[in-house]
């Protein structure tokens, strides 16, 4: 039985989910999906994560939509949500920052992001 809480990285670009795979799955379990039709997916049968760490440029539905659905769904609005958006997207991001525990811009510095992901799995 895997005891490592687990994540579900939401990121279009292959070479970036990659990355943050890697940054994380040592310490946690982890999925990932390269849109939003699969991380619903993933959701909706029913591989519920600790958290979702979602970029807001996706290529099917936006981020901000795939976000809001999420938090409006009883069975997965309790899951917190980090959202990742690039500095023009970042007005987009601060809209729906109500509905995650944290938006941070790209770049970032990725034990910035680790040190928030557990803050976030600490409560």
């Amino acid at each position: 039985m895997n005891s490592k809480q687990s994540l579900l990285i939401v990121e279009e670009d292959k070479g970036f989910r990659n990355f943050l795979v890697q940054l994380f799955h040592k310490e946690y379990a982890i999925k990932a999906a390269e849109n939003a039709i699969k991380a619903l997916q993933c959701l909706h049968q029913g591989n519920l994560p600790q958290l979702l760490i979602i970029d807001l440029s996706l290529p099917d539905i936006s981020g901000a939509e795939l976000v809001h659905q999420i938090k409006t769904n009883g069975i997965t609005r309790d899951i917190p949500i980090i959202v990742l958006c690039k500095e023009s997207h970042e007005e987009q991001g601060r809209t729906i920052a109500e509905y995650a525990q944290k938006l941070i811009i790209k770049p970032f510095d990725p034990e910035e992001l680790k040190a928030e992901v557990q803050r976030v799995l600490s409560f």
